[in-house]
């Protein structure tokens, strides 16, 4: 390839200026400036509200210790009326079978919501002659628990029961009569006197039942819930 030779009428060769390749550092710095710098750790908490909270829990405080009224159902009373004599009258009582079912929860995971419990470990409830008998037997059992064999029926079971001595006297009341009123059994409802009074006579108790102590203890019957209590040694 030769060189062309360049002649009178020809136009000088054009020059061209190669720009320089802009610098990223310099896009981007505007951008940097108007961002923070990152520090580590968890910022300060301002101080004007760490002062508020502290105000705001003190008149809470102060609040409630000049409101509250001590808590008196007698003087904190958001039904009060002005005017109104205070109500001398009992309650009225919790329906028996209602209180009964509710306690009765606590019984299903071995007596099932059937009352049929479960084949060879925990005998079934409804159809029992111990749950329609004499309620005296099922009392003592709620309130000592039972342990051993019992045969229901020609069928022996061998689970432990628990004691429920914790259960007030109308709760154990209340589940015997849901049990013995549930399903297809049909028999009277229990008097929590019943309770009161085989609890009082038991409560020397430790250990829990077993049928053949129960078959005994049923021959004594429990003191009437009349029956005046023994009196007190005087004091020296």
């Amino acid at each position: 390839m030769s060189d062309r030779i360049i002649g009178p009428g020809d136009s000088p060769p054009q020059k061209y200026r190669v720009e320089a390749e802009p610098d990223p550092a310099a896009l981007v710095a505007p951008t940097m400036r108007e961002m923070s710098e990152p520090t580590d750790g968890i910022a300060p908490t301002p101080v004007w509200l760490l002062l508020f909270f502290f105000v705001l829990a003190g008149w809470s405080g102060y609040y409630i210790a000049r409101n509250a009224g001590g808590f008196r159902a007698d003087i904190y009373n958001e039904h009060y009326i002005a005017g109104a004599a205070p109500s001398l009258e009992k309650p009225a009582p919790a329906d028996p079978l209602v209180l009964g079912r509710q306690t009765f929860n606590v019984c299903m995971q071995c007596h099932q919501d059937t009352g049929k419990g479960i084949p060879g470990t925990y005998p079934p409830l409804e159809g029992s002659p111990v749950v329609l008998g004499d309620p005296a037997t099922p009392v003592r059992i709620l309130l000592h628990g039972l342990q051993g064999d019992i045969t229901i029926e020609g069928a022996t079971y061998n689970g432990q029961m628990p004691s429920w001595d914790r259960f007030s006297d109308e709760q154990i009341a209340a589940v015997l009569t849901y049990v013995r009123q549930a399903w297809t059994n049909s028999a009277h409802p229990v008097d929590p006197a019943l309770v009161a009074a085989i609890r009082k006579q038991t409560g020397e108790r430790a250990q829990p039942w077993t049928w053949p102590e129960l078959v005994i203890a049923s021959k004594t019957p429990p003191p009437s819930a009349t029956e005046p209590a023994e009196p007190k040694p005087a004091k020296p």
